[in-house]
């Protein structure tokens, strides 16, 4: 079946069967994305970006935007969810339409189809075959519903609409850095989980979002293990993202709500190992922290 069909099902009956699931964390490869994130990475400063090959997870694109405006230049964002590359790629394409208001004003009336399809006809020339199909039937599907399913069923994770003032590039200045920077960049989408990405060739810095604090909380309830797989599970995601990595490769994770999550407490008995292979960075954020890790 095409994305389209998927696309379909899951509005219709608000999932697809059969769906992929993830090993380490429950994201399934077709289920609703994110609108925003709700990372700060303004503290997230990159050495010489346009230079190195990176990847980062897709998800709501805003982390893509931020080491866009950071200036990086080669960039393979990968998602085991494939739904997620079309809000990224119609983000990518508005923020070269729109300033800045203009821009988020549109992205959160999105559940209005008289604004979609206003901005699917405004950029239209920009959009590919394959975006103008998916966001036809995600149109059509808003537009026969009264109650805004289709709005919910594709946008149901979003939680963070009140944060948006903490992305990195919400401010005027760093908007327009990503507007001028934007047509420099090339982005290669992939269809893919950390542990089943197969690059050409190895990356200089790979962002994983918050993954291993998704492991963490995959496996526990209220910090209370519920089996023995989560340290073999963050550990089999760190030697995946280390297999991906060149030897002065780096390594940056996002974890949410510092005051309650400890490091040495989601690594458990992996952290001793791993600290003694890894040097480990830590940067406070308004809502979390940030680590870079690098081999020693």
């Amino acid at each position: 079946m095409t994305d389209f069909q998927k696309l379909s099902e899951f509005l219709d009956n608000g999932k697809v069967k059969n769906a992929k699931k993830s090993k380490y964390t429950g994201f399934r490869n077709y289920e609703g994305v994110y609108l925003f994130s709700n990372e700060d990475l303004s503290a997230l400063k990159l050495d010489h970006p346009s230079s190195k090959k990176i990847a980062i997870v897709t998800s709501s694109a805003d982390q893509i935007l931020h080491f866009i405006k950071e200036g990086a230049k080669d960039i393979d964002a990968f998602d085991i969810n494939v739904f997620s590359k079309y809000i990224a790629r119609l983000k990518y394409y508005m923020i070269r339409k729109y300033k800045k208001e203009e821009y988020f004003n549109f992205l959160l009336n999105f559940d209005k189809p008289e604004i979609l399809s206003f901005v699917l006809l405004d950029i239209c020339n920009y959009l590919t075959e394959e975006d103008l199909s998916f966001w036809g039937i995600y149109y059509k599907s808003l537009l026969t519903n009264k109650n805004k399913e289709a709005y919910n069923l594709l946008f149901g994770n979003q939680k963070f609409i009140e944060d948006i003032s903490k992305l990195s590039y919400y401010d005027k200045k760093s908007y327009n850095k990503i507007k001028k920077n934007i047509d420099e960049v090339n982005v290669n989408y992939v269809d893919s989980s950390l542990e089943k990405l197969k690059p050409n060739k190895k990356y200089d810095i790979l962002y994983i979002s918050n993954l291993i604090q998704r492991i963490y909380e995959y496996y526990t309830i209220s910090g209370i293990e519920i089996n023995d797989k989560k340290d073999d599970a963050i550990k089999s995601v760190i030697k995946s993202s280390f297999n991906i990595l060149n030897d002065d490769g780096t390594l940056i994770d996002y974890y949410l709500g510092r005051n309650y999550l400890d490091l040495q407490n989601i690594f458990g008995s992996y952290y001793n190992e791993f600290s003694k292979k890894f040097s480990i960075n830590k940067q406070s954020t308004s809502n979390g922290n940030i680590y870079t890790y690098k081999r020693i």
